[in-house]
């Protein structure tokens, strides 16, 4: 066989698992109580798929089905796959293909028995959540697609190696450089490594600009006398539902959230002056209070757990598919 003919016969047994499972997921995602049966026009009867009876003895290699005294190869039926799919799945193929090349060439493996453990695991919680924990019922509804238990833990298998081996590429060869630390420390610990736990009562403009001032200038007059108070005049005068609920907390509250000058009030807070205001965003008007301040150093010790985290995490959707998009390019793929 030639490398064209070979290719071709691996794109239509591709071609024919990926039909498969998509039909398969499709029709697994919905609860097997409410999946609607087709019914025939009145008069004429439904069409009951072939009846399958036991080969005795088992059929030669390469034959898939004998029908009325008549060899069926292997051949014959992946050619009436092709007429049927084309080429409509060709690029899931070829992504795969690449997939499989490079963890080859980056010396990477899947261990199947996870594989197998894996792909069980799924199709027993298949079993259990649409169709009751009776594996007759899913087996059945297998037999209506004139598929069998084991050609469809043999799909499953087939790409959940592939998505593994997917993962391991990217983690393989991904890269991050001191512009990702950074900006993964920021992220984490705030900007310079400062993180802020506060308190905040917001105040809705009211008919007039002056008093909503006016109501913040009373409030700060009772905090400075009783700083105490502040989550009792959360509950009564504050106008944000959300922190309202939380005593007017905000737990990790990350810079320019309500803009740069509220920013600057919350640096200015220190444990000796923990109440500021009123200040402005585009929300209102807001009275701070510090709660705590916690600074991280961006020392050797947190770059290298950051780095090691942005090393090993699995990848992304995003990383998934710029992957994919890269392998694609570096590839020569002719049709």
């Amino acid at each position: 066989m030639t490398r064209g003919e070979t290719l071709r016969t691996a794109v239509i047994v591709l071609l024919g698992a990926a039909l498969f499972l998509a039909t398969s997921w499709a029709q697994e995602s919905r609860p097997a109580a409410t999946q609607p049966t087709a019914s025939a026009p009145a008069g004429i009867t439904p069409t009951k798929p072939p009846a399958y009876v036991t080969a005795d003895p088992p059929l030669p290699a390469g034959v898939l089905a004998r029908i009325n005294g008549r060899d069926i190869t292997r051949e014959e039926y992946l050619a009436f796959l092709f007429r049927r799919i084309d080429t409509d799945q060709l690029t899931d193929f070829v992504d795969d293909y690449l997939i499989r090349e490079q963890a080859s060439r980056l010396d990477l493996k899947v261990d199947e028995a996870v594989v197998e453990q894996l792909v069980d695991e799924r199709i027993q919680r298949t079993i259990d959540n649409l169709y009751g924990g009776d594996r007759g019922r899913f087996e059945s509804v297998l037999g209506q697609r004139l598929q069998t238990l084991a050609g469809y833990r043999r799909a499953q298998c087939s790409r959940l190696r592939t998505d593994m081996l997917l993962e391991r590429c990217i983690v393989t060869e991904r890269s991050v450089d001191d512009e990702d630390v950074k900006r993964h420390f920021e992220r984490v610990y705030g900007a310079g490594g400062v993180q802020h736990q506060i308190r905040h009562i917001l105040l809705l403009p009211g008919s007039s600009r002056e008093s909503a001032d006016a109501q913040a200038t009373r409030l700060l007059q009772t905090l400075s006398e009783d700083p105490g108070r502040f989550v009792e005049l959360v509950h009564k005068h504050s106008q944000d539902p959300l922190t309202r609920r939380t005593d007017g907390f905000i737990a990790n509250y990350r810079g320019g959230m309500y803009g740069s000058e509220f920013q600057k009030v919350v640096d200015d807070l220190t444990a000796e002056n923990q109440i500021a205001g009123p200040v402005r965003s585009t929300r209102g008007l807001h009275i701070v209070q510090l709660i705590k301040r916690t600074e991280t150093p961006f020392d050797a010790t947190v770059t290298a757990e950051i780095h090691a985290f942005l090393t090993t995490q699995p990848p992304t959707a995003i990383e998934r598919a710029r992957y994919r998009e890269r392998l694609r390019k570096q590839a020569r793929v002719e049709r």
